[in-house]
This record gives C-alpha cells, structure tokens and sequence, in this order.
C-alpha cells in the first residue's frame, strides 16, 4: 500500500492538542442536502440490544445515547432489515421492515440529535449469510444456490417475482428511515449479504439478466436505488456501502467495483461508504491484530481514481494520525472508525480538545465478535463499560475512601483507574519493576503492538489520575506494604508453572518470554494457543529452528483472528505439523501424528501448554486489616482478559 503520511510528528503543542488533527479532521462536509459538523464517522455495528422482535429497546437506546455522545459528525444506528426474519443476519436484528418499527426508530434519532450529530441507517439483507436459527426457520435466499457453509443450508436461488419484491422492501424500508427523521439511509450492498452476493462472480451463478457480466450483476443494486430515489425524492440523502474488493478467489475484484462505482455516481447515489471482505474473508471484514494498519485504503484508492462521489474509508484505521492522513490527501473525504469507537467512544472529542494520548486503544482481539456470535450484546475487553451504561459507569462516589489495590497487572489496572474516578484514594502495589504483569509479557509477542499501547495508557491514565503507585511491593511477605484501610483489591494474579519438571528443556510460554535470549537454536512449539503460535512466529523471526506440532492451531480464538493468523504462520520460516501430538521428549523428541506416523525433531527448548497455574494469594493477616477485600483477575481464577478487566472495574463501582 502507498504511504500515506501529513509531514514528521503530529504538530502538537504543549498542551497534546494537534492543529494538524483538528484542521483535517473537524472541518465540515457536506454529503448532498446533508452538512457534517466533522470528518468523523461512527461506523454501522451490530450490538445485540434490540428486542427479540427486532423493535427498540431502553438498553439499545441507552448505548446508542452513549455512543452518539463521542462527537462524530455522522452516526450509524447499526443496520436494520427489509425483510425480517428472513433478512435478519442474527436472531436479534433491528428491523425496518413494517410501519410499527418506526416509532422505534425515531426515538433513536431524536437521541442522536440530541447529541449533536446527523443520523444514518443502513438497511440490509443478510441473504446466504444467515442461518435458520436467525430466520426462525424460513429457507435461506441468495443470488444463486451457493451456500455459506456455517449456516448448514444450502440458499434458494432467487425468482424474478422474489427480486421484484425485493426492490420493492428496500424502497419501503428507505421510506421509513425518512420517516422516522433520519438524516441519510444506506444500502449495504458489502460483506457478501443480498446485495452483495448478486455483485460478486463468486455466488451468482444465474444466467439470467441478473447475472453473468458485472452489468447484470449490479442490476438489482442499481434497481433498488432507483427504488429508492423515487420513494424518499431527490433531497433525501443515499449513501451505497460498497465492497472495494472481496479478498477471496473469485470474488469482486477492484476492476469491476470501479464499474460499480461509475454506475452509481451516474443514478445518483450521494456517497459511497467503502468496505471490503465477506464472510469467506471475515479478517478483511473485521481486520485481526495481525493486519496492518490502513489495510483496506488500497480498495478506496482504486475508486477514488473513478469518480468524484464522497468517499468513507474504514479498516483498522487506528490512530487520528492515520484518519488525518487519509482525508487531508484526498484519498477519502471521511473516515469511518468501528470497534475503535466501542473501544473509546470519546475518541472524537478527545483529538478535537487536544487529549489523544488519553485514547483507549482497540487492541484488535474481536472478543467483540465472539460476544455477538455467542448472542450475548457487544462487549470489549479494554472498555468494561460499553453497552453496560450507568450500571458500570465511573461515577463520584458518596465518600471518599482509601483504597489499596495489589498487583499492576490488567485488573489491578483497571481497579485503580476506576477507583480513582469514583474519586477515591489509590494506592496500588506491585512487585515487580515495571506495571503490566502478563500484559507486559504477551505485549512482547508479534503483532501485540496495540496491546502495548493500552498497556501504556493505563500507566499513563494512573499517572494523570493521581494514583499512587509502589513497586518492588511483595504481597506475600507484606514487604513495603503500608496494611490497613478502607479497602483491599487483590489482584495479585497466577503463575503458570514453568514446564514438566522432569525435562529441564520444556517450558510455558510465559517462562519462555522471560528466558528468551536461553531457548537455544531449535525450538519444539507443542503448545496450539494462540500465544503459542505467536512465540512460533517470534521465535521464527529471530533466526532459530522451529517446528509447530500441535493438534489444531489456535482452535479457541475468534474466527477472523485465527484465519489471519494462520496466513502469518503460513509466510513464517518454520515447520508446521497440525494433528500432531509429542510422543516422547528424550533428546532426539519425536512428534507423533494422527495417523501414527513418528517424526522426530531436534529441540534445545520445547514449549508445552501451561500447567494448572498458581495463584498469587494474599496472607490472611494482610487482608484482616481491611474493611473489605475484593479479589479480582487471575487471582480469583479468571481465564479470559476481558473478564479480568470487567472485574477489576465491577470492584471499584462496589467501594
């Protein structure tokens, strides 16, 4: 991808605020009738919080009030069906499919307004990208008889009556949107859904006048905007989210969504809102922290070149150093951020006041995704209070109390900057040097960069807030520990024991993180995590031999980050063997495979999965002196980042 740069440094002043940022970032923009207050845009995301009936609820009402208030100029309420069930791409989908709908959907205008900013909709299709379960049932339907093979049914290719009907309910849902005093809709014709699926030569399959050339597969797109045009008349802002390319073989490609591109300037369409990927190529839809950063603006520069429509980019555009760059060199006019948002939503008001280095950083995990995929509401691991509202919200507290916290690792983190906000006084703990704990171990894997950069601003947030913070403190002699208070937060962690005691070779990779410079020249991965993969790649990197023999790669994490990390591992110099298992650990180890074959491999360091770990208790004579104790993290047996980080907030709300 071209470098795309606005000069050396940021041009911040002595108080952080970057008159670079703000002069390419909040100048206004129009989008037809529509003016922006800013250059900044609050991406379409799936939250779960409707109702089951795809109607609005108070706790998507409240999330959305939250979001809104983060001061993007324009803001998406996520998107809504034209046709529910059969449309819908979860069980709990917004809906705009019928009049009843409406009253919903304005309540969730007004609140956006309220707020400041101009509201949008987009309205969509999942098509072959459902499954019976969203749809209650009813047969999937597609541009052709090509399935999505998670949703275990084959699509009904769609009749000429069914596409007639189907121009008809996006018009229809298009009216509504208006109705409901939106400020733009949005036709999702990317990610492979409905819309998508007629454009791309990868499911249409039809013979007919829908399918075959790029000009019949974009018939029903340009169809429907007609539709659509004539329904909300020529003032109403339509914006077309579009696929630049759909990264997988035999997908669109970018020549024929410039042809795309062209058609729709010509029918009139305001805006296109670029995107790439499907569901075959969900790390492109949702890009991983093994992606670089900017990853997608290559797809927006083949368009920009074809037509004059203002364009939104989006993809893993993670610092406002980036999103400058990209509108203040034209390459697009605005620039959409997604989970960065649910990460932080302030995010906009903090570049405009000068605060960027008070951004939360998006580390790019997609836990946001599994939450979704496991119907549960959108949730993010660095922001324990999104979509939880007043309910875990830092807030002053009746009275202040002195709270000690033990451990600096991710919840002791996060219990001490709560704590502070709620106005109490912190002390926090740690024993080791340097704050972090696993955190500052794992930010030394590949691709871990984001993750350092939280690791940084929660450093930086106990720093600004005031907290106190002692180091080389060991809680379980009680050294440097002043004991007694109001309360304790033990968030004292675990420890993974190092390896099999019987082989002094063997090792976890916590131990091997900390002893990397010993590991010797050949290195046997038999750990499948996803930490292990990435001390493959690291180890890799640094020259020595490495073989990866593990049953599966990384089977526990989320789709998109395990298909991106497979295609790092797979450009690495090393030795995969997937099926396999250790069969004996002398110093000529073998690997043994599924299907019995023994291979032997050399190793001076064999990296095995972690043993039960061992939790960092605090002495009871400690803990007696407080009015209260909470436990929190990996010292009360969490496994998961995300619900260490909720519970060290959850602690300090109970003070």
């Amino acid at each position: 991808m071209d470098a795309v740069t606005i000069g050396k440094g940021d041009g911040s002043g002595p108080s952080g605020r970057s008159d670079a940022l703000v002069e390419a970032l909040f100048r206004p923009f129009r989008i037809g009738s529509l003016r922006l207050s800013n250059r900044l845009v609050h991406a379409p995301m799936h939250s779960n919080f409707g109702d089951a009936e795809g109607g609005v609820s108070e706790r998507l009402l409240d999330y959305v009030d939250t979001q809104s208030r983060g001061g993007a100029g324009l803001f998406y309420v996520e998107h809504a069906a034209v046709e529910a069930p059969r449309g819908n791409n979860s069980p709990i989908t917004l809906n705009a499919s019928h009049e009843r709908y409406v009253a919903g959907l304005a309540e969730l205008a007004d609140v956006v307004h309220a707020n400041g900013a101009k509201a949008a909709v987009q309205i969509d299709h999942a098509g072959r990208q459902s499954n019976l379960r969203s749809t209650r049932g009813l047969p999937l339907i597609s541009s052709s008889e090509v399935p999505w093979v998670p949703s275990g049914t084959v699509p009904r290719a769609m009749t000429g009556q069914d596409i007639r009907d189907m121009v008809q309910k996006f018009a229809e849902a298009a009216v509504r949107v208006q109705l409901a005093g939106f400020d733009a809709v949005t036709l999702h014709a990317g990610h492979g859904y409905l819309l998508s699926s007629f454009l791309s030569p990868f499911t249409n399959k039809r013979e007919d006048e829908y399918g075959g050339s790029i000009e019949n597969r974009m018939r029903l797109l340009v169809e429907i905007l007609a539709a659509c045009r004539e329904r909300v008349g020529p003032a109403f802002p339509i914006i077309c989210r579009l696929n630049g390319a759909d990264h997988h073989p035999g997908g669109l490609t970018n020549e024929d969504v410039v042809t795309v591109a062209r058609r729709l300037e010509e029918e009139g369409v305001d805006a296109l809102d670029m995107t790439s990927g499907t569901r075959e190529s969900g790390h492109w839809q949702f890009p991983t922290l093994y992606m670089d950063p900017g990853l997608q603006l290559d797809d927006v520069r083949a368009v920009r070149s074809a037509v004059s429509l203002p364009l939104i980019a989006i993809g893993k555009i993670n610092t406002p150093e980036l999103a400058a760059s990209v509108v203040s060199s034209g390459l697009a006019d605005l620039v959409a951020f997604g989970r960065e948002l649910l990460a932080d939503p302030q995010m906009p008001q903090k570049i405009r006041s000068g605060r960027k280095s008070e951004i939360r950083p998006c580390i790019y995990c997609n836990d946001c995704m599994m939450q979704l995929r496991s119907f549960r509401g959108v949730a993010c691991t660095v922001n324990p209070s999104l979509g939880r509202g007043s309910r875990l919200a830092p807030r002053e507290a009746a009275a202040a109390r002195q709270v000690t916290v033990i451990g600096g690792g991710p919840a002791g983190l996060t219990a001490a900057i709560w704590a502070r906000q709620c106005g109490h006084d912190v002390t926090l703990y740690e024993r080791e040097p340097d704050l972090g704990g696993k955190l500052r171990l794992s930010a030394m894997l590949p691709y871990r960069s984001e993750q350092r950069r939280w690791l940084d601003y929660m450093i930086a947030e106990c720093g600004r807030l005031g907290v106190q913070t002692i180091l080389g403190a060991d809680a379980a002699s009680g050294a440097r520990i002043e004991a007694g208070g109001d309360v304790l937060i033990v968030a004292t962690g675990s420890e993974a024991a190092a390896g099999n005691p019987a082989d002094e070779r063997t090792q976890s990779v916590e131990t091997a993180l900390r002893r990397f410079e010993a590991l010797g020249e050949s290195v046997l991965v038999a750990d499948g995590s996803q930490q292990g993969c990435e001390l493959a790649l690291l180890l890799a990197a640094s020259g020595r031999a490495v073989t990866l023999a593990v049953g599966e790669v990384a089977p526990d994490s989320e789709a998109a980050v395990r298909v991106s990390l497979l295609e790092r591992l797979g450009s690495a110099r090393l030795r995969i063997i997937e099926g396999a298992a250790i069969a004996a650990s002398e110093p000529a180890c073998e690997v043994r495979t599924r299907d019995g074959e023994r291979i032997p491999v050399a190793a001076d360091t064999i990296i095995v999965p972690p043993a039960p770990p061992a939790v960092h208790a605090v002495p009871g004579d400690l803990a007696a002196k407080f009015a209260a104790v909470h436990v929190v993290g990996d010292a009360a047996g969490t496994t998961r980042l995300m619900d260490a980080v909720f519970a060290g907030a959850a602690a300090a709300m109970r003070i």
